[in-house]
């Protein structure tokens, strides 16, 4: 009997402090459970995943009893692989795109370095402080 009194109190047991923070910790409960409904669900951000799903188009089923090449994998069947285009994704993702990204952003540095410089001449701002040794 004694579990079950401590499982559930008696109302006139309970402190009025101790309910506000109940009430508050459901009211904190509902606003995050709102929150997480609302937002999207966070992208695959990580390489190796971009990467494979990129691979998809690359691979056919072996049997007809798999609609796509990803049921074929989970299942454990067999898939076609399609080389010429797994070397021309591979080319893609892992040379041309970084070194396109890294040509921007260079691109962007010295750009937005000389823009920088022009500004401060043109608006008369003090240039940087040497650093000192």
């Amino acid at each position: 009997m004694a579990s079950a009194a401590a499982a559930y109190p008696d109302l006139h047991d309970i402190s009025p402090a101790s309910a506000r923070e109940h009430h508050a910790a459901a009211r904190r409960e509902a606003v995050r459970q709102r929150v997480r409904a609302s937002l999207p669900p966070l992208p695959e951000l990580r390489f190796e995943q971009a990467y494979l799903r990129s691979l998809l188009p690359a691979l056919s089923p072996e049997s007809k009893g798999d609609a796509t090449a990803s049921q074929a994998i989970v299942r454990g069947h067999g898939v076609d692989v399609q080389w010429g285009k797994v070397a021309w994704i591979t080319v893609r993702d892992q040379v041309i795109s970084p070194l396109l990204q890294g040509v921007f952003w260079g691109l962007f540095g010295i750009v937005g370095g000389a823009a920088q410089t022009s500004l401060r001449a043109a608006l008369g701002w003090p240039a940087k402080a040497p650093a000192k040794a």
